[in-house]
């Protein structure tokens, strides 16, 4: 759905037909549009710079660390000795940013060059490091290759526009062709709180559960998405997601992730435990 910056300098996400979330800027820092979507950069007061991408908010400097710490951390922490990574989507570059304090190599796959390139300038994207950026469809790259990874992370966008492909049964088939034996694989699943028009989270699940023997979901918080409970699924055949496989020290420079939330964010509420029992 589409923003608004309105005559009292707020930016809005029209998240749902009943649902909005709005926040008051300081300026706007860049407006444009790519190829495939409109590109919002504002400053706001609360939330520091914050992206957009059709509307919808993407990012901000305040509770970044909130998503991409848990999704990057949560797999690549799991993985006893990753080396290779995929991360699928992510052109704001803060989980390229949190996969390379893991000494790993990343190849990067992102469709919007825009994107990367706006992110250079006002948000996380390295300009350098163990990485190949690759500008093209995700779901393209995947049925391109032979190459093995240890770890791949989906870092897409809400299942519209351009990142709809990310979440069907054909995508999870060739993410499973290019994870190694004991690889494990990690998706955003967006917020089980949503009317069913709006959830993709159960869906997502079930998709997984086709191909992988362990498929665990998780929960954490981050502010600015819809509703502010955000979950993550992490699949493998081999590594449980809910153990860590290592502990990171200092020199990770973390804000948010620790062992102890590793574990803990894997406790689900009772309403999503009875609800994926019933999808069984």
């Amino acid at each position: 759905m589409s923003d608004t910056t309105d005559d009292d300098n707020y930016v809005c996400e029209q998240q749902t037909e009943t649902m909005r979330f709005c926040l008051k800027c300081r300026r706007v820092l860049y407006r444009g549009r790519s190829k495939y979507q409109e590109i919002l950069v504002v400053d706001t007061y609360d939330y520091g710079k914050a992206l957009l991408l059709d509307g919808l908010f993407q990012t901000t400097e305040k509770d970044e660390a909130f998503y991409h710490e848990l999704l990057v951390h949560v797999p690549m922490f799991a993985h006893p000795s990753p080396k290779n990574v995929l991360i699928i989507g992510g052109g704001d570059g803060g989980s390229l940013r949190e996969a390379l304090k893991h000494r790993v190599h990343v190849d990067l796959v992102e469709i919007d060059e825009e994107v990367v390139e706006i992110s250079k300038k006002y948000f996380f994207f390295p300009d350098s490091g163990n990485f190949d950026l690759i500008i093209m469809d995700g779901f393209e790259y995947l049925k391109s290759i032979r190459k093995k990874y240890d770890v791949v992370i989906v870092d897409g966008s809400d299942p519209i526009g351009p990142a709809e492909v990310l979440f069907k049964d054909e995508f999870v088939k060739l993410i499973k062709k290019v994870l190694e034996e004991k690889g494990i694989v990690v998706l955003q699943s967006g917020s089980p709180l949503l009317r069913e028009e709006y959830c993709y989270f159960f869906k997502i699940y079930k998709t997984l559960k086709k191909y992988f023997k362990l498929v665990k979901p998780y929960f954490y918080f981050v502010p600015t998405y819809p509703t502010g409970m955000w979950s993550y699924i992490a699949a493998s055949d081999t590594i449980d997601p809910e153990v860590p496989a290592r502990i990171p020290d200092e020199s990770y420079n973390l804000k948010v992730y620790t062992e102890k939330l590793h574990r803990s964010v894997f406790a689900l509420p009772s309403f999503i435990e009875k609800k994926l029992k019933e999808e069984q």
